[in-house]
């Protein structure tokens, strides 16, 4: 698992797990907020919305395979 670092809205450097991220919204044109899974778990960014999304989608890790057995009839 690979983490992205951001500066946070304190100037304060930041690691993201990308796998936890579950919301990006923009606050202007150069911050956003990311929320972090669960309510109240957020953290303000000194970066673009969509340079996070960018960075997150990147690092995040791919879905596990579909489980086989799903796709059976019953």
């Amino acid at each position: 698992m690979e983490f992205v670092s951001y500066k946070d809205s304190e100037g304060r450097e930041v690691w993201l797990n990308p796998r936890l991220v579950s919301l990006i919204v923009a606050l202007g044109d150069a911050a956003c907020r990311v929320h972090l899974g669960a309510d109240g778990h957020t953290v303000e960014l000194r970066a673009a919305a969509a340079e996070v999304a960018k960075g997150v989608a990147a690092a995040a890790e791919p879905p596990p395979p579909p489980d086989p057995t799903m796709n059976l009839l019953s």
